[in-house]
């Protein structure tokens, strides 16, 4: 038996090879025009050498990003097109010797598990991903043990395809599966898709992904793509059986006609007599412009990411535009930051702004309104512009320079963001605009879905034809002052509100007039309270005041105020109201004292009302003790 194979084995492994006649697509794709970056981009997700160095870099540290990325296309968009163009042009081509079968079988089980995920409910990104790269593990023992490898090949040359891991575990001393852990996990690929590739054919791991891929070798042996010479094809079971006999019985013929097409396209360098010479010059000359700005981006990546996370890190219960202010002016280095939200036709005002010295330093009088036409995109504007309303702009914005960002979410303008260098009189460049820029358009969705949270916020605790607390939202408020007064021993009083003879009303005069009377009465409950005090409508024409800090006496006279009030807007609105009485009956309860609860209170409230009903009317009744509360139930 062979020795098994040492972390030095796998340390010689930088990269997995693609095929020559591969390498050298991915390589003219690279070297041609930047307009050919879409072609080099689908060109990763038909090669597992591509795939795996794109996911290795997209969940590596330097863009320290927090959720790791298994889609192969979206690991594309997040590293950006220089950075594809450079992982394509440093690829390794792969040895001559090495055989095109695994690469075709990878190809094959991509498309197999990606078809696979439609039936399985999986994500088609990560089971294309994970179908490409499942033969990893075999790949990377070719590498590290050539003759070990060629001789467990002919070894289960006579066997049934589901024998290969332990022919490979006894004669080269690893099985695929867990070189392809150990692969996965030296250059640090998603978590998921490498367990997933690392469970043995037949074992149960409860993953539907592992059951996926299993199915989708079996599919790929079915297209003619076989891993490697077998004497029976994979024999999957369970979901694998079950998925695999939903699919179409085209599926294997579609799937073989699109490797065919594929290889042979990616042929083309060679049968078009190009040179690999040639192309690695061409390659050559592009990674030397390109590695003046890779750093570059890097460092504005980082910095990207690390403003976002800051923002995220900061929502909670605040609007993120104070966040993102925050973030331009500490992160990005920006003297000031600005929000400018819309004030008439044409009309900007600023709303909130942040300093770097901290000073307030709020451009022209309070409450300037800038005449400006809203960028549909990142812009400088900068004193050299002779259009007068940007020179107005810098004039009362004062700065000779400011990056002007829109703020928009679902295609709808939310506001601008305005950051300049006034403070130092430093200039503001096209970087800054990059930032800027790309900070603006991902806080702008997190702006309006905070603005929406609060709205659905506000809805579920509001009464919406009066604007105050609903019965839910007060009677929580209710619950915490009570247990306020019991713990610091202040006192407490309610009062509860009940519209005289308000059925008639609606009887009356109609509904639409007792909507009106309830909203008036409403804003009447609003002036008439003290700041501090909570109010909200308890029901119908009841509502419920929460008076913390005041004892009977205090509520009272609160009680009373607005009792004078509703009368005095009675008899203001009489013609209004058909001569019909509008006045209000207060019953008030102070909160007894540690025994009392909540339930309490409002029932001894609700006691003093009746009898304010009960004596004639439009009055303030203060409840009796707890004492005398079970006899004066009515």
């Amino acid at each position: 038996m062979s020795a098994s194979l040492t972390s030095a084995d796998f340390e010689r492994i930088r990269d997995l090879p693609s095929p020559r006649f591969v390498s050298l697509a991915l390589l003219e794709s690279a070297a041609g025009p930047v307009s050919a970056g879409s072609a080099s981009t689908d060109l990763l997700t038909v090669d597992p050498a591509a795939a795996a160095r794109l996911l290795r870099e997209a969940n590596g540290p330097a863009l320290r990003l927090r959720v790791q990325i298994l889609d192969i296309p979206h690991a594309a968009a997040v590293l950006g097109e220089a950075r594809v163009r450079r992982l394509l042009l440093t690829l390794p081509l792969g040895p001559p010797s090495l055989p095109t079968r695994l690469w075709q079988h990878s190809v094959a089980r991509a498309e197999a598990a990606a078809r696979l995920a439609r039936v399985a409910g999986l994500d088609r990104g990560t089971a294309r991903s994970a179908g490409l790269l499942a033969e990893m593990g075999s790949i990377a023992l070719a590498l590290a043990s050539p003759p070990a490898f060629r001789k467990a090949s002919r070894a289960a040359a006579s066997k049934p395809a589901d024998a290969w891991p332990s022919i490979a575990r006894r004669v080269i001393g690893m099985g695929p599966q867990v070189a392809a852990r150990e692969i996965g996990e030296r250059w640090g690929l998603p978590a998921r898709i490498c367990e997933a590739i690392a469970v043995l054919p037949g074992e149960n791991s409860g993953d539907d992904l592992v059951a996926l891929l299993h199915a989708a070798e079996a599919l790929a042996w079915r297209a003619g793509f076989p891993a490697r010479t077998a004497s029976a094809p994979p024999a999957p079971v369970g979901p694998a059986q079950h998925w695999l006999e939903r699919v179409s019985a085209s599926a294997a013929g579609s799937i073989r006609s699109r490797v065919l097409r594929l290889a042979a396209g990616l042929d083309g360098a060679r049968r078009r007599g190009i040179d690999a010479a040639e192309i690695l010059g061409t390659a050559y000359g592009h990674l030397a412009a390109l590695a003046g700005d890779a750093e570059e981006t890097s460092q504005r990546l980082r910095t990207l990411n690390t403003a976002l996370q800051n923002i995220q890190h900061r929502l909670g219960e605040r609007d993120p535009a104070d966040a993102l202010l925050c973030e331009i002016v500490a992160t990005l280095g920006f003297d000031r930051a600005a929000l400018l939200e819309g004030a008439g036709p044409g009309g900007y005002q600023v709303s909130r702004l942040v300093t770097a010295s901290g000073e307030d330093l709020r451009p022209g009088r309070e409450g300037v309104v800038f005449r400006i036409d809203a960028p549909a995109r990142t812009m400088r504007l900068r004193d050299d512009d002779l259009r007068p309303e940007v020179r107005a702009f810098l004039h009362g914005f004062g700065a000779r320079a400011v990056v002007v960002a829109p703020l928009a979410a679902a295609g709808r303008s939310t506001g601008l963001i305005a950051a300049d260098r006034a403070e130092t009189g430093s200039e503001v460049d096209e970087e800054d605009e990059l930032l800027v820029g790309r900070l603006a358009r991902e806080t702008g969705v997190l702006l309006e879905n905070w603005r929406l949270v609060q709205a659905v916020r506000s809805l579920a605790v509001t009464d919406v034809l009066t604007g105050l607390s609903n019965r839910r939202s007060i009677m929580d408020t209710l619950e915490v002052e009570v247990e306020r007064a019991r713990r610091t021993r202040r006192p407490l009083a309610i009062a509860m509100f009940d519209l005289d003879r308000f059925k008639g009303i609606n009887d009356g005069l109609g509904h639409s007039s007792g909507d009106a009377l309830l909203a008036d009465f409403a804003g009447l409950l609003r002036e008439g309270l003290r700041r501090g005090d909570h109010v909200g409508r308890y029901g119908g024409e009841e509502f419920l005041g929460v008076l913390p800090g005041a004892d009977a006496e205090r509520a009272r006279l609160v009680a009373e105020r607005i009792r004078e009030a509703t009368e005095a807007y009675g008899q203001k609105n009489a013609s209004r109201y058909e001569g019909l009485p509008i006045h209000v009956s207060v019953g008030i309860a102070a909160f007894f004292g540690e025994e009392e609860t909540s339930s309490d209170l409002l029932r001894r409230a609700d006691v003093a009302l009746y009898r304010a009903k009960s004596e004639g009317r439009n009055r303030v009744v203060a409840a009796a003790g707890l004492g005398v509360l079970a006899g004066s139930l009515p």
